[in-house]
């Protein structure tokens, strides 16, 4: 009986500490969400300035996140969003705004993505 109690306590620290987590790690999204839009706002009126201050705080925001999201997410995934932040990066520096504005689409898409592999739901546990 002793042993079914610790389990049951076990699972209910996981459960708990898994839901802590995908919160953090939605609101997470919605600040990085928050930025890609403010990115792309700026990048269509082609105001170059604040589009390089909105992605230097994307960058800042991501760099502060990284280390509490690779323990959980796979790195491929991770690596692939680094890549599109610098090109996206690279676009705002030469001021090209039509390739800026697809890159941040595809990164919009992956950092939505992060929350939908890491929830408690029966496809991701089988």
């Amino acid at each position: 009986m002793k042993a079914f109690i610790a389990a049951m306590l076990i699972l209910a620290l996981i459960v708990t500490g898994t839901a802590f987590y995908i919160t953090m790690l939605n609101h997470s999204v919605e600040r990085l969400d928050a930025h890609v839009t403010q990115i792309e706002n700026f990048a269509a009126d082609e105001n170059w300035q604040a589009c390089q201050s909105a992605l230097n705080g994307l960058l800042e925001d991501w760099n502060r996140l990284k280390p509490q999201l690779e323990f959980f997410i796979h790195h491929n995934e991770m690596d692939q969003i680094y890549q599109l932040l610098y090109e996206v990066k690279g676009y705002a520096t030469f001021q090209n705004r039509e390739e800026l504005l697809v890159k941040t689409g595809v990164l919009r898409i992956m950092i939505d993505h992060l929350p939908e592999n890491e929830q408690l739901v029966l496809k991701n546990i089988f």
